[in-house]
């Protein structure tokens, strides 16, 4: 998988797991404390993140890390 390609695909599961918690783009934005202009970023693959920012989308959704993603073991290496 290509990195463009890895990003498009977590760019879909914060997008689901957005949905899943019954939040907006501008509320997700408000929880990371980031702007609606950067999660659409992140839904669209367009730009990269760093795995604390993946863990606190996870956290401010309600989903496991493993749902965003898969392939991440908890290892920091």
């Amino acid at each position: 998988m290509t990195m463009h390609e890895f990003l498009i695909d977590l760019g879909v599961r914060i997008r689901q797991a957005r949905e899943h918690a019954h939040m907006t783009q501008d509320e997700l934005a408000e929880a990371m404390g980031v702007t609606s202009q950067r999660v659409i970023m992140w839904e669209h693959g367009r730009t990269r993140l760093h795995i604390d920012q993946v863990a606190r989308i996870a956290q401010a959704t309600d989903r496991a890390m493993w749902l965003l993603v898969p392939d991440w073991d908890g290892s920091e290496d």
